[in-house]
């Protein structure tokens, strides 16, 4: 895959990130989208996932890829599919979203896939 490196201040890679943050993206997730619009369509976020979390009830025990159908997630790419896994456990264990009412961290499957428990119906 090509890669594109740029360099910028430390001042400005901090308000990248605020922005990108805003919007539960990683900040090369951000920047491409504020170049490209569609981009957004085309990757899992932490946004998707936190909307799809009430169709499971309490006591089920998934995965991110559980929450999605095949053709959903086959439509988003992979890159995105690591780095919102990476997000959302970020965001649980900071508790963002008061995930830590609504969810348990388990542990990871042999897939390395996180694995999640919900706790409440909301």
């Amino acid at each position: 895959m090509p890669q594109i490196t740029l360099r910028v201040s430390k001042s400005t890679l901090k308000k990248l990130q605020k922005y990108a943050d805003a919007k539960n993206l990683t900040v090369t997730d951000y920047l491409i989208s504020q170049a490209l619009p569609n981009y957004i369509d085309e990757i899992l976020t932490v946004g998707k996932v936190l909307d799809k979390l009430p169709s499971k009830k309490s006591g089920n025990v998934f995965s991110i890829k559980d929450l999605f159908s095949a053709s959903d997630w086959s439509n988003s790419t992979p890159g995105s599919h690591i780095s919102t896994g990476r997000l959302f456990f970020q965001a649980y264990e900071k508790n963002q979203f008061n995930l830590k009412s609504r969810i348990e961290f388990l542990g990871k499957n042999s897939a390395n896939l996180a694995i999640y428990k919900k706790l409440t119906d909301n």
